[in-house]
């Protein structure tokens, strides 16, 4: 909300979109670096990690779910392993609630 605030410093009569677009733009910047560092990491440090966070979950679920828990999983892995659709699950970790986030302060910044 700071980079959103700081436009209207001079106290001008700001419409909703530029704070709107700004707050975009902070929200989709802070989300490319979480998406940069976690799949970084993921690849260079973790590549396992699906595998233990399935052993995990297997070994924690249910006795009737084992089975729908080992299947979720290997879907998961499988969707996972492509480069473009593990950046989109990331992005989605993050993204939307920044973009909650840029809507509410936009809407905030207008109204003062």
């Amino acid at each position: 909300m700071y980079g959103i605030t700081e436009i209207n410093s001079s106290r001008e009569k700001l419409a909703y979109g530029k704070p709107l677009k700004i707050g975009a733009l902070i929200c989709f910047t802070a989300s490319t670096v979480y998406v940069v560092i976690g799949l970084s990491y993921y690849y260079l440090f973790a590549p396992d990690f699906i595998d233990v966070y399935a052993e995990y979950l297997i070994r924690n679920a249910a006795a009737e779910d084992v089975e729908a828990v080992k299947t979720q999983m290997a879907n998961f892995k499988e969707m996972y392993s492509k480069p473009m659709v593990a950046t989109l699950i990331t992005y989605m970790e993050v993204l939307p609630l920044g973009l909650v986030v840029a809507f509410i302060s936009a809407f905030i910044v207008k109204k003062n």
